[in-house]
């Protein structure tokens, strides 16, 4: 069976008793490579990767046991592998997951076994033991894929400590380095309008300078387009050599509601990149903040939310300005 067909119910399909029996998952490239899957006694899930590491170490997770381990096929020498175990039914389906993600990673790179182990439980980690919950709207979708698009860039042309620049958990600006602030905006209309929530979002602190980046998306049946899978899966690639950014990213992305257990719901939702730029936020700016009433306003008054048009307004194109030209930003 070739390992992007296996399904959670295969494992119930699989003898137990006396000698273990275990299914073997076909490769497409790196055949030569086995991996096989089992289930050793009721409800504890097992998975064997080749590998020929034996001392490296390996991640921790909670749910699930990941250890070397050597096996022998009948009448032959033993050999090393990468175990895997599940000893929690509620976990099978995220378990199941998770193979095909390490054995993907293998099949289609350069990589040792251990380190697509070590590369896709660094993702995994923030998700295998949370509740699932709805999935983001589209609204929210886009949000995230504008933040995203701006964060790749960053990472492009500044590195990858440009995660820490992304301020996902923080719930103010979208990104801040030194003394610029960026609040980035996405949309399917055909204008820079945008809905600005909150009476001060478009603040700018004393001795900050502030931009608004509003970038314009069109739907899209074309699944090689953007889409949010894809662009996680591009920074990702993006920061493999930086694990611990890799960490951070996804912590991130879990604040922000990503999940990426949820990612082939998300493949639905293809754009093409239309027009975007940076419009910066000064005093001749259209916005409301609270400096902007003569009076404070009533305490019974909890939540402001309005629409901006910036169709027209001066701006610096997003794919022509490089990103140093901001005032103040670290080169």
């Amino acid at each position: 069976m070739n390992y992007k067909n296996l399904i959670s119910d295969d494992f119930f399909k699989i003898p137990r008793g006396g000698k273990i029996t275990a299914r073997r998952l076909d490769l497409d490239k790196r055949v030569d490579s086995p991996v096989y899957v089992f289930s050793e006694r009721p409800n504890v899930y097992q998975c064997i990767l080749s590998s020929d590491e034996t001392v490296s170490k390996l991640p921790d997770i909670a749910g699930l046991l990941i250890k070397h381990e050597a096996y022998n096929e009948s009448g032959n020498e033993l050999k090393h592998y990468i175990l895997l175990e599940c000893s929690s039914p509620g976990y099978l389906k995220q378990f199941t997951e998770v193979i095909k993600d390490v054995v993907s990673e293998f099949d289609n790179g350069s990589l040792t076994m251990a380190e697509c182990v070590r590369r896709v439980i660094a993702k995994w980690r923030h998700f295998l033991s949370e509740p699932r919950s709805q999935i983001l709207d589209e609204e929210e979708i886009l949000g995230l894929i504008g933040e995203l698009v701006l964060l790749k860039q960053l990472i492009k042309s500044h590195g990858p400590d440009s995660v820490e620049f992304w301020k996902a958990e923080e719930g103010e600006e979208d990104f801040a380095f030194k003394k610029v602030m960026i609040e980035v905006k996405a949309s399917v209309q055909e204008r820079h309008r945008h809905v600005i929530n909150g009476i001060d979002q478009l603040r700018v602190l004393p001795g900050f300078q502030k931009y608004l980046l509003s970038l314009l998306f069109i739907r899209s049946t074309e699944q090689v387009e953007i889409t949010l899978p894809s662009l996680v899966g591009e920074i990702t690639s993006d920061l493999e050599r930086f694990p611990m950014h890799v960490d951070t990213f996804f912590q991130k992305l879990k604040v922000r509601g990503y999940d990426i257990r949820d990612s082939q719901d998300y493949e639905a939702f293809c754009y093409v990149y239309a027009r975007g730029g940076y419009f910066r936020i000064d005093e001749n700016f259209p916005k409301l903040t609270s400096g902007s009433f003569a009076a404070p306003l009533s305490a019974r008054i909890s939540k402001i939310r309005y629409t901006l048009d910036l169709e027209g307004l001066d701006l610096l194109d997003f794919m022509k300005v490089e990103i140093y030209s901001l005032a103040n930003f670290p080169k």
